[in-house]
């Protein structure tokens, strides 16, 4: 994920509030920030603009209402409201700011996935195929003419194994035939889903990938790039399996 170094938040630098987001939701914390510290560091950082602050990363959906007891051992238990950091935010506090770039550029980046789709799908050896693309951020506002990531969310589909193999051992097969070395159990085990995510990003810097499940979770507009025709896919190669990774 990038940001665009010429985006802001509520009036502020977007890095102004990466940076914000990084000192207040500290790992140590579990992702939780109580709200007392937080009226008071959004006080130092923001002034008088904090509620619009945290407005505007709701609706990003880098940040996220909540609750956390306190785990006392005296006095009764009390909840109190925090807020909390979504997936989208995680990547958000850690994203590099970046210039942004041409539409024309974005749309020659969404042709060659278009493309790959088609590749990967044609390749039964995966263990997953692509069933839809849906497109949200900058470049589904036709009038904006400098854009910056390109944003898609992907749903994949796992196949069904070939007879007489379970999956962990497919996935280590796939790892295996990669050639790639030094790979954790939890890598190899998961490999054939990243093999093929890895293969639709192609190293392409200004495509980022995120899953279908994102998107509900913002309730951002997004429009359909690829679709699956019925029948595209054999009924035989398709498993139940889905994925639900959150890159």
């Amino acid at each position: 994920m990038r940001l665009d170094r010429r985006d802001r938040v509520a009036g502020h630098p977007i890095k102004k509030a990466r940076d914000f987001l990084n000192y207040v939701f500290r790992d140590d914390e579990k992702n939780a920030a109580y709200v007392e510290r937080m009226a008071a560091d959004e006080a130092k950082w923001f002034g008088k603009d904090s509620p619009a602050v945290l407005g505007d990363l709701l609706a990003r959906g880098w940040i996220k209402k909540g609750e956390r007891i306190p785990t006392l051992s005296v006095a009764p238990l009390e909840i109190t409201a925090t807020f909390e950091l979504t997936e989208i935010g995680k990547r958000a506090r850690i994203a590099k700011l970046l210039a942004p770039c041409p539409r024309a550029k974005g749309e020659a980046i969404i042709a060659g996935l278009l493309k790959r789709v088609d590749e990967v799908n044609a390749r039964s050896e995966l263990m997953f195929f692509v069933e839809e693309l849906r497109l949200f951020g900058s470049m589904i506002d036709p009038s904006v003419e400098m854009v910056g990531d390109v944003d898609v969310a992907v749903s994949l589909v796992r196949r069904k194994p070939p007879k007489g193999k379970g999956l962990v051992e497919w996935n280590e097969q796939r790892a295996v035939a990669s050639g790639r070395s030094s790979l954790s159990f939890r890598d190899i085990i998961c490999y054939g889903e990243t093999e093929v995510r890895r293969l639709l990003k192609a190293r392409v810097a200004l495509l980022s990938l995120h899953d279908v499940s994102e998107l509900e979770l913002i309730g951002t507009k997004s429009e359909t790039l690829f679709i699956l025709e019925p029948g595209s896919i054999a009924k035989f190669e398709r498993a139940s399996g889905r994925s639900t990774r959150k890159d």
